[in-house]
Formats: structure tokens, C-alpha cells, sequence
């Protein structure tokens, strides 16, 4: 079962992104749609 990465452009949500890459681990983007109501 993959690791879900809730994400926003532009947030810091891409140091953790580089790790699970680095590290090799399974993981899926989740974009956060704040237009939408998301918190």
C-alpha cells in the first residue's frame, strides 16, 4: 500500500516528495484543491 503525499504547488510539501524518491519508497500525489473547499 503506497504512501498518499497531499501536495500544493509552490508549499512545502517537496522535501518529503525528494526523500520518498531518494529513499525508494512507493508513495501517490495527492493534489489539495483548495478551490474546492480543502482544507
Amino acid at each position: 500500500m503506497p504512501i498518499h503525499l497531499h501536495y500544493f504547488p509552490s508549499n512545502a510539501s517537496f522535501a518529503p516528495h525528494i526523500l520518498l524518491e531518494e529513499l525508494g519508497v512507493p508513495f501517490q500525489l495527492d493534489l489539495v484543491k483548495r478551490d474546492e473547499g480543502a482544507l
